[in-house]
């Protein structure tokens, strides 16, 4: 999902209506493994999270700068 564009986007968009709708304050990533070969991650990975990320927080202040990223890592 988040090694192409137009992947991340729909994600995000996705994300910005379920908050909307249910009234929520942020949004917990738990991404354990990105770039696990082993677990079907590609090595890309690492970098594309970065990315989305990123536009994630973009997207997320041009609609509400309140809202919140966290994220669970290895």
């Amino acid at each position: 999902m988040a090694g192409s564009y137009e992947n991340r986007q729909t994600f995000i968009d996705s994300l910005i209506l379920y908050l909307q709708k249910y009234g929520l304050d942020g949004v917990e990533i738990d991404w354990e493994y990105p770039a696990a070969t082993d677990r079907g991650g590609n090595a890309d990975d690492i970098d594309n999270f970065v990315v989305l990320l990123a536009e994630m927080r973009e997207a997320f202040d041009a609609v509400n700068p309140g809202w919140e990223t966290t994220c669970t890592l290895p």
